[in-house]
């Protein structure tokens, strides 16, 4: 929960069918929540739950005291071995696991979009989750019924590929490996309460003894992303994106970043944002209300002013 005690409505929802791909939606609604905007978010690789952004989902809370919506999407995978194992049987099955992802947030993302009534939305993701966002994006733009649809936005957070595409020539796991390694030291300096906190929400779900197959089905799809050429079509949809990166991360990105007005480069590694989310935070949050106040398909996060004061 939040710090301060704030006049949120919150709202679980669950679309469990056990046969196909569903979605996890944990809102937080803003009092006249159709005047607001509205940020959904998506965790990274392995966090299918996303549940490694609710120190996030609450640093907005705090800083914006009821002036926006706010919820974390998890993917429920189908409960079923032969879809798990099939990710796994052929090449083209890759992409299977992401567009179950997609599906997931688009879904979440509309559902919250029917709790809140708001008009403009921002689809924000960490890492893969930063993935995930732009092809809900995209997905959202295409849509038919796009003129009925509110206002969206995406930010990613750490994301893989953005500038230059991904060419990772090893072996999958030791990719993994490696990411976790990074991730340690900052993992390693939660509380045992946070810890607990991070983990107890996977505990109770039965699918995650499933997972794996879809885990390094993502893994594989990541070695060579890119995701230069869904931007672009985002923006010339009329859609703005935003990057938020830290300079430590082992994800590259941030070199590139400082030269770009679109994103904004903090201290820190891959996540940092656990460990200190106000920064991100407060980046999601004017990145909010700026193309809420004045909708574009640019953002210059270098230079934007506070709004969540």
């Amino acid at each position: 929960m939040p710090t301060k005690t704030l006049p949120y409505i919150f709202d679980k929802t669950q679309d469990a069918d056990w046969g196909r791909c569903g979605f996890e939606l944990d809102i937080y609604k803003a009092p006249k929540s159709s005047k607001n905007p509205l940020i959904t978010l998506k965790g990274g690789l392995g966090d299918a739950g996303s549940l490694s952004l609710k120190p996030l989902r609450e640093a907005i809370l705090d800083l914006t005291h009821g002036k926006i919506s706010v919820a974390t999407i998890g993917t429920l995978r189908p409960f079923n071995l032969y879809e798990s194992v099939r990710i796994l049987t052929s090449p083209a099955e890759e992409s299977r696991a992401r567009q179950q992802r997609m599906h997931s947030m688009r879904r979440g993302t509309e559902k919250a979009v029917a709790l809140t009534g708001a008009r403009f939305v921002l689809l924000g993701g960490q890492s893969q989750g930063a993935v995930t966002a732009i092809d809900s994006g995209k997905k959202m733009l295409n849509t038919e019924s796009h003129a009925e649809q509110p206002k969206i936005a995406v930010a990613t957070i750490n994301a893989p590929g953005v500038y230059e595409s991904l060419e990772y020539e090893g072996v999958p796991l030791k990719g993994l490996i490696d990411l976790g390694a990074h991730c340690l030291p900052a993992l390693a300096s939660l509380s045992c309460y946070e810890k607990y906190r991070l983990i107890k929400d996977y505990l109770k779900n039965p699918r995650l003894v499933l997972e794996l197959p879809y885990l390094l089905g993502e893994i594989e799809y990541l070695k060579s992303i890119g995701l230069q050429d869904e931007i672009e079509a985002l923006r010339l949809g009329g859609v703005a994106v935003g990057h938020i990166f830290h300079d430590q991360d082992i994800v590259e990105g941030a070199v590139d970043a400082l030269q770009d007005p679109s994103a904004v480069v903090f201290p820190g590694i891959h996540t940092t944002f656990m460990i200190e989310p106000k920064p991100v935070a407060e980046a999601l949050v004017n990145m909010s209300y700026e193309l809420y106040e004045n909708p574009s398909n640019v953002i210059n996060l270098s230079q934007m002013s506070s709004y969540y004061i």
